[in-house]
């Protein structure tokens, strides 16, 4: 079962706007009989195709993290969002350090100050430890 994952925004996207996209990026072409956006960047060259759709581009299948980094990408330059089907707003490709983080962004957020609240509480730990038996 796939999960659809679509680029939108309040005001449609338009043909002209896809159009403009695809002159700024040659890895993405539009076929005009099936209304799809088609990307050939994708790992092995296998084309990724988006239907696009009453004002929205969304994806065929569920995308995989490359294929999520492509529609941040195009969401980006169309000032645009990337949702789910239940609407919620998807961002998967959070990093830490240089390593990818596959969460909501506000959770990834919480974890992160948490743990930084953790390590400190275990220094002062293991400060307040060492000065006791190294004394």
């Amino acid at each position: 079962m796939s999960y659809i994952i679509s680029i939108v925004r309040d005001k449609e996207i338009t043909l002209r706007e896809i159009l403009d996209l695809i002159q700024k990026d040659k890895s993405l072409s539009y076929n005009e009989n099936e209304s799809l956006l088609i990307w050939k960047g994708y790992k092995d060259g296998e084309p990724i195709e988006f239907d696009f759709e009453n004002g929205a581009l969304s994806s065929l299948s569920t995308p995989d993290d490359e294929t999520m980094e492509k529609m941040e990408e195009i969401a980006k330059y169309l000032s645009a969002k990337v949702k789910g089907e239940d609407e919620k707003s998807e961002k998967v490709t959070n990093k830490l350090f240089g390593i990818k983080i596959k969460m909501d962004p506000m959770l990834f957020v919480i974890i992160f100050i948490g743990s930084i609240g953790f390590v400190g509480l275990f220094t002062i730990w293991l400060i307040r430890f060492l000065k006791r038996y190294l004394n």
